[in-house]
């Protein structure tokens, strides 16, 4: 396949998730310039075997970063606040702003190897999102299956009680759609949690590894 086509398909499948979901396109590339940059971390830390990486890299590491975390919420979503699209915005408002605190920390995990500790914030954030989302639709009588992949996100930097008892909750509630992938990914998500928080020599996240040793599939959107 061709470069073009590949990034036309790309975009294309981009275009195609932003429709159903709502989530800007441009959130999305940042979703696959972060997979493409751990790839390339992986790929450094296998071949020097240990956690540093090269100075060009650590320089594509910054920019990234940089990149997440100045990505502009509010002006993004300008164009369906203004068209007074009701319980709609509330819910699209919900979905990009979990996905995007999602974001910070899948690549926080993976490329910076930060401790659950520090990403606390963030997964208090997606957790409130994404119970105001199944409230939203509770309350609109709408039957709409859940976005996974920031929830997936945010519960394995979980290690709280009360956090996990509210992820629980929310697996619970959503179970009623008979999603496989959520049930995989709770799985998943569970074993992490079975292990607790580890720093010990780890060179990715948590969850990749659990996923590696298992052999199980994810599929989260």
């Amino acid at each position: 396949m061709s470069t073009y086509s590949g990034g036309a398909q790309a975009a294309s499948e981009m275009a195609s998730y932003e429709c159903i979901y709502g989530i800007p396109q441009s959130l999305l590339v940042l979703l696959q310039r972060t997979i493409d940059l751990i790839d390339m971390v992986d790929i450094a830390r296998k071949e020097r075997g240990f956690t540093s990486l090269p100075k060009d890299l650590e320089k594509t590491c910054d920019v990234v970063e940089k990149d997440i975390f100045d990505w502009p919420l509010d002006l993004e979503l300008a164009r369906y606040r203004d068209s007074n699209i009701g319980t709609s915005f509330d819910i699209i408002y919900h979905q990009t702003h979990s996905f995007h605190n999602a974001l910070i920390i899948y690549f926080s995990q993976n490329v910076k190897l930060l401790s659950h500790r520090y990403l606390r914030q963030y997964v208090a954030v997606v957790l409130h999102d994404i119970e105001a989302i199944e409230a939203i639709k509770t309350e609109a009588k709408l039957l709409a299956a859940p976005l996974f992949w920031p929830a997936f996100m945010a519960a394995t930097e979980a290690f709280d009680p009360h956090l996990q008892d509210r992820f629980r909750q929310w697996y619970e509630g959503v179970a009623v759609y008979g999603i496989k992938a959520v049930r995989t990914g709770t799985q998943v998500v569970y074993e992490v949690w079975k292990r607790g928080p580890s720093s010990d020599c780890r060179v990715t996240s948590q969850w990749r590894t659990v996923v590696e040793e298992t052999g199980a599939t994810l599929m989260l959107t």
